[in-house]
């Protein structure tokens, strides 16, 4: 398969994932907790679908991938999508303007589904110059919202001030190690890197130092 066809079949996909989307009815959640870029809360709610009242404790209310966003009915076993992130997006998005008037050199890596969001929903950001960057070879050259996407390696001639990581959870680990290997193999300034579920936090502080 093409790499152009591959892209296209995913973004396809994602499409139809969006047509299956389901909500918690009459939700609430209470007991947040942010612990760095994790937020754990207590979702009360009724299925969508029979209408069972449910009680989920202690979640990853940004969890991302693996069916982590998922609420499982414990009646009847329907899955609702988590709904409960949009307050948190806008969060991010402010935070991310912030962080550009203070920095210019910014770096976005990654292409996880909340940032799919975010440029989706929130034309504004789209506006910002990031140096985008991408580990898939498939995507080098390839754009991202008219962001052309550039591979890790080229970080270093860019000279970041700031890295902002957007994969998903499963991911980030193996993103995290990548990104301090080329800070440290290029011997570049420490750039501050921030993950984008810290930006999500209304208590972000993007003049705090972050090593």
């Amino acid at each position: 398969m093409l790499d152009e066809d591959f892209l296209d079949l995913c973004k396809q996909i994602g499409l139809l994932n969006q047509s299956r989307i389901m909500y918690v009815a009459d939700a609430s959640v209470s007991n947040e907790r942010w612990k760095e870029d994790k937020l754990s809360a207590d979702v009360t709610g009724k299925c969508a679908r029979c209408g069972t009242v449910n009680h989920w404790p202690d979640v990853n209310l940004l969890a991302e991938g693996g069916g982590a966003e998922t609420f499982i009915c414990q009646n009847c076993g329907q899955s609702h999508t988590n709904s409960f992130q949009n307050y948190y997006f806008m969060n991010a998005v402010d935070n991310i303007k912030n962080v550009f008037d203070m920095f210019e050199r910014i770096v976005l890596w990654g292409q996880g589904r909340k940032l799919v969001k975010i440029f989706s929903e929130y034309q504004n950001i789209n506006e910002l110059e990031f140096f985008y960057v991408d580990s898939s070879p498939a995507k080098k050259g390839k754009e991202f919202f008219g962001l052309t996407i550039h591979s890790p390696s080229e970080i270093e001639n860019y000279y970041p001030q700031v890295i902002i990581l957007a994969v998903g959870d499963a991911n980030m680990p193996v993103v995290k190690d990548k990104c301090n290997e080329i800070i440290e193999t290029a011997r570049l300034p420490r750039p501050r890197i921030y993950t984008l579920v810290e930006l999500m936090n209304p208590k972000f502080n993007s003049t705090a130092a972050k090593a």
